[in-house]
């Protein structure tokens, strides 16, 4: 029997073709933590008509690609936070020589000014810069 490969564009659109296959919810949930193995084969079972000996070849690959992508998730988690250490520290340092400069009263308004551009950033979603022009 001739053995067909999967390339990665067809893995990509596998995983494509799932994403549209389920409901909003699902997608969301799917964002989060990623599909089921189990639920995601069996879909493509479904709608892709795979035979059980397509199944057995997709399961390794679903699992290493699974593992992978965990991987990467647990690797972007810890730069984030040696990031967010460091930048707290650098922070720290700012503040430190701010203050041999400006006065109380100073350092305090530049409190108030931060506070206020944070909560703005949360109103924005995050959003910096100006706003976008209108026209």
């Amino acid at each position: 029997m001739m053995r067909r490969g999967i390339s990665l564009a067809g893995f990509g659109g596998l995983v494509l073709l799932l994403a549209l296959a389920t409901p909003a919810e699902a997608q969301q949930a799917q964002r989060r933590r990623g599909p089921d193995p189990e639920q995601r084969l069996e879909l493509l079972r479904e709608r892709l008509g795979l035979t059980d000996e397509q199944v057995d070849e997709l399961e390794p690959i679903f699992a290493r690609h699974d593992q992978q992508r965990q991987e990467m998730f647990e690797e972007q988690s810890r730069y984030r936070e040696a990031m967010r250490a460091r930048m707290q520290t650098l922070r720290s340092e700012l503040d430190e020589q701010l203050g041999e400069v400006l006065t109380n009263e100073q350092m305090e308004e530049l409190r108030q000014l931060r506070a206020q551009r944070r909560e703005q950033g949360r109103r924005d979603g995050g959003r910096r810069g100006p706003p976008p022009s209108e026209g």
